[in-house]
């Protein structure tokens, strides 16, 4: 069956330049050395599934910030201008500026997107001024603020529709001040977005997300395939439910310790919890997993990556996910008794193109020439 994305260009999202991924599979992993691109290629494919929602791009350009510790967080601003290259040729005196391009083919309905940032100075409309005020301790009279603008322009394949939705050259712009609350009063039409989660390597320790994602997936009726992934880890859990006076958590019913916190449990359980609970809420959509490895045990990587298989198939998942393990590239292999929803890509430097390896030829490198194909190929 055709995939939501079949191919991907990327071109001046973070590090990328001129990023070509042909033939992407069902499930697809990424390889290389540190600070060669693989979390850009994930937060890349985050933006394009949902390029017309604003907060997609703000909760991407912050996923890597530090969240709860002593240092102030960056500015919006200064999160959002990372997503798009330095342009070189601009002057210390130039407001910053640049451009992200990306173009695809699949089932999913956009073609293209190019998308410019443009920061700006000024004073902010009447209504957003006042939520800047709201939060100073005293008004700053003739003061300019700093902000920026997002201009998203996409093509579609789609042709008009009884809903009358825009089609062929959609745009939409947004506005962000550093200083004002962020409130998108734009729906993302669904023609133009695909359901899509992200998963980092810390993900599975916010009890917060815990709890949502528990709750649409009992909202679904899918707690009982939830239960059948976590068994493989701890055959006495019979259940889960959400607790709380002061505040709401995640208990696991357990034969031998009873209703225990979630958090009381190790990370690997935790962790394969959150994998387990995002699936069925992005039914025909993408999943994105940095660092697929993290927290699991070697022992179990086999029946959890096989269990994995099955639900990306079961809702019609794509899959796109980050390894520095080679444990975790022989588990994906064993994981399947056909490997032809495996595709690899290995990065290198920036201008190097990325290397391509179906599941087949994977299996041929790894059990009969026993070569890495993490890097050095």
């Amino acid at each position: 069956m055709k995939q939501h994305l079949e191919s991907l260009m990327i071109d001046r999202f973070r590090g990328l330049r001129n990023l070509e991924l042909q033939n992407l599979g069902r499930v697809n992993l990424f390889v290389g050395p540190n600070n060669s691109g693989k979390t850009s290629v994930l937060e890349a494919v985050s933006i394009y599934s949902r390029s017309m929602d604003a907060l997609e791009w703000l909760n991407t350009a912050r996923r890597r910030e530090s969240i709860g510790n002593s240092i102030r967080p960056i500015t919006r601003t200064n999160s959002l201008r990372w997503l798009f290259p330095q342009n070189y040729q601009q002057t210390p005196d130039d407001l910053y500026h640049g451009e992200v391009r990306m173009k695809a083919s699949g089932r999913f309905s956009v073609q293209s997107l190019l998308a410019r940032y443009q920061e700006i100075r000024g004073i902010p409309d009447e209504s957003t001024l006042k939520r800047i005020q709201q939060g100073m301790s005293a008004r700053e009279p003739d003061a300019t603020y700093q902000g920026a603008e997002l201009q998203v322009n996409i093509q579609s394949e789609h042709a008009a529709d009884l809903f009358n939705q825009p089609v062929g050259d959609v745009q939409t712009s947004f506005i962000f001040w550093d200083r004002a609350p962020f409130f998108d009063r734009q729906k993302s039409p669904a023609l133009y977005s695909l359901p899509v989660r992200t998963i980092t390597p810390v993900s599975h320790r916010t009890e917060a997300a815990q709890v949502e994602r528990f709750s649409e997936t009992a909202l679904n009726r899918e707690i009982g395939n939830v239960l059948d992934l976590v068994r493989l880890f701890d055959p006495d859990i019979t259940g889960m439910q959400i607790l709380g006076t002061l505040g709401t958590s995640l208990y696991i019913e357990h034969k031998k310790s009873g209703l225990t916190p979630l958090s009381a449990f190790g990370d690997g359980l935790r962790r394969v919890v959150m994998i387990a609970l995002t699936l069925p809420n992005i039914k025909k959509g993408i999943l994105l997993i940095d660092e697929i490895e993290t927290a699991i045990h070697v022992s179990v990587l086999n029946e959890v990556y096989h269990w994995l298989f099955k639900a990306c198939e079961k809702y019609d998942i794509q899959l796109f996910a980050t390894t520095h393990s080679l444990e975790a590239v022989d588990a994906l292999l064993s994981a399947r008794d056909s490997r032809d929803g495996l595709v690899a890509y290995q990065l290198g430097q920036a201008d190097e193109p990325a290397k391509r390896f179906s599941g087949e030829m994977i299996g041929r490198l790894r059990l009969e020439r026993g070569l890495d194909i993490r890097g050095g190929l």
